[in-house]
């Protein structure tokens, strides 16, 4: 009996290491491809594509100047704050594609509040802003 127990124990922590294994990190960019095929992704910039979309999303309801959920951490509400954030986080456009990609049920799916997901062409235009180096122009 101790013998098929040990038996048993070292299967199941041979087959336990196996399916971790296959565990890797991928970024944001990788895990969640958006087509854009149908919508302008070029020359992207703050003011004149991003604001818009945060705005429709409803992205400044808790992420805005006075309504900031998390502090000073993620504020959209102006390009300086966007701006600020990227420099010393490399990891911002992973957060950003992340939260606006991830599935429903997650506590970081965003926009919260009960607010539609953001289209596909929303979301390929803010990763051709990233992609593009966040710019204002």
């Amino acid at each position: 009996m101790k013998i098929i127990f040990k038996i048993l124990t070292g299967l199941l922590l041979v087959a336990l290491m196996f399916s971790t294994s296959n565990c890797t990190y991928k970024n944001a960019k990788e895990v969640y491809p958006v087509d854009t095929s149908n919508c302008n992704t070029t020359n992207m910039s703050y003011s004149n594509n991003i604001v818009p979309i945060f705005t429709a999303n409803h992205c400044y309801d808790c992420h805005g100047a006075t309504t900031n959920a998390l502090g000073d951490n993620y504020r959209l509400d102006t390009y300086a704050y966007v701006a600020a954030q990227i420099g010393p986080n490399p990891l911002y456009d992973d957060i950003l594609l992340g939260n606006i990609t991830a599935p429903d049920n997650t506590t970081s799916h965003m926009p919260q509040g009960g607010y539609p997901d953001l289209t596909p062409c929303d979301i390929g235009q803010i990763k051709a802003w990233i992609n593009d180096g966040y710019k204002d122009n």
